[in-house]
């Protein structure tokens, strides 16, 4: 995600959705999975492309 917030700070939010999904079984309410975030994680812009190609990686070896 790259919102303004984001473009002021030079950082983008990326969503593993299923890191999250699979985190989700874990979390007993909404309160503590807005804390914990799962599957989310805010990077420098300049480390966007390599942070893609972890979270690819990481699916790719769990199929």
């Amino acid at each position: 995600m790259l919102g303004g917030d984001e473009l002021a700070q030079g950082t983008v939010t990326l969503k593993d959705l299923e890191v999250g999904r699979l985190a989700a079984a874990g979390v007993a309410d909404n309160a503590a999975w807005k804390a914990e975030r799962p599957g989310q994680i805010t990077v420098p812009r300049d480390q966007l492309v390599e942070r893609v190609r972890d979270i690819v990686v990481t699916a790719a070896n769990l199929i």
